[in-house]
Formats: structure tokens, C-alpha cells, sequence
């Protein structure tokens, strides 16, 4: 249907603006990082009211990038990830601390075959989502 075709062309717009910001967010300047925040709050604030209940699947899908993003070695991507989620959590009281917590059990786990720079990682991915639960209020 068309009402189909709509929405389909609304989520690869939505997607076409949302992805290129998470790679600013690993931005070694820091003003860089602090727009591609603000960017990226706006953004999902586009597909997420105050009222809903259920999170977008721009909301979603940034709550977990964002997670996974902790443990990530890249520039200055913890920090930027870090700030993100922090103001995610602050932006969009749908999202619960539990939920953030279980996505961090899930996607900052260290493996038992990891390496010692995975481990590394994912340890500070660990330090940064738990400096953001307490951040965030």
C-alpha cells in the first residue's frame, strides 16, 4: 500500500541522517562530538514523543549502538558514545537505567576466548556505561 511505501521511505531517510553521526560522535575534536550529540537527540526526537510508551526504532536502535560503542578502541569514540547515551538517558526518560543496565550485561560481556586488548575494551566499556548510569540522574 502506499501508506507502506511512506513509512519505508521515511526510516531510509531517518537512517540516511542518523548513521553518519554516530561516526562523528568518535570525532577526536571535541566540539565535533558535542554537535554530533545534539544532532543525534534531535534526530530521534523526530520519531519519539513524550508520550510513547514503546521506544522508536530510532530510539532503539541508537540506545544499543550506543552501548556496544563503550567498548570500542576507535578515537575518541567512548567519549563520544559516553556523552550520547548519557544524554539519551536524560532526553528520553522512556528509556528505564534497567534496560541500559541489561543491554550492558549483553553487549559488554567479555568472552571467554577474548584477547587481552578485547578484554581491555570491553572493561572500559563496562567503566563508561556505569560512570553513565550514574551521570544521567
Amino acid at each position: 500500500t502506499w501508506r507502506h511505501v511512506k513509512t519505508i521511505e521515511k526510516r531510509w531517510t531517518m537512517a540516511s541522517k542518523i548513521l553518519p553521526v554516530f561516526w562523528n560522535l568518535a570525532s577526536l575534536e571535541d566540539k565535533e562530538r558535542i554537535e554530533a550529540v545534539g544532532t543525534l537527540i534531535e534526530l530521534i526526537r523526530e520519531g519519539q514523543s513524550d508520550e510513547d510508551e514503546e521506544l522508536s526504532p530510532d530510539l532503539d536502535y541508537s540506545l544499543k549502538r550506543l552501548v556496544r560503542g563503550l567498548s570500542s578502541s576507535r578515537q575518541a569514540a567512548r567519549q563520544g558514545y559516553a556523552v550520547a547515551l548519557c544524554e539519551l538517558l536524560r532526553s528520553f526518560p522512556v528509556v528505564e537505567l534497567r534496560t541500559v543496565f541489561e543491554l550492558m550485561l549483553e553487549h559488554l560481556k567479555i568472552p571467554g576466548n577474548a584477547k587481552s586488548h578485547e578484554e581491555r575494551n570491553a572493561y572500559f566499556g563496562q567503566v563508561f556505561g556505569l560512570i553513565v548510569l550514574l551521570r544521567s540522574g
